[in-house]
């Protein structure tokens, strides 16, 4: 069963639950436990994990070279995008004080603006 996320447009509280896909509405028609807001279902990405980060594998030789080519070729040495061949940094810049909350109702409000974006067509009569 998927693990879904859900939060409360008020107070700002997440949680997720695991749920059927048909069922994964049922929460959002409950009032907050912690405040009797509204509740939504929050778009995330996908838990995907890797043997690397785990620490399960190591990189070959060779990751280091092509990580060092691709920063130098995209121009991204010294800037925030910079991709960092030691996982250690990598960790270093996932933990930045980011609430998931906020990150999350960003994406979903962005998805919603979208949703009527087009140009609409005009009957024109000749």
């Amino acid at each position: 069963m998927p693990l879904y996320d859900y939060g409360c447009k008020e107070c700002g509280v997440e949680f997720n639950e695991m749920a059927r896909i048909d069922d994964r509405f049922v929460l959002c028609e409950q009032p907050c436990s912690e405040c009797g807001g509204e509740i939504t279902l929050l778009i995330g990405a996908p838990a995907l994990v890797d043997s690397m980060t785990v620490g399960v594998s190591r990189p070959p030789d060779s990751y280091h070279e092509v990580v060092s080519k691709i920063n130098e070729k995209a121009k991204l040495n010294d800037t925030r995008y910079q991709v960092h061949a030691d996982l250690s940094e990598r960790n270093k810049n996932m933990e930045k004080k980011v609430s998931p909350y906020i990150v999350k109702k960003q994406v979903h409000d962005n998805m919603i603006a979208k949703k009527g974006r087009g140009k609409k067509k005009t009957k024109t009569t000749e």
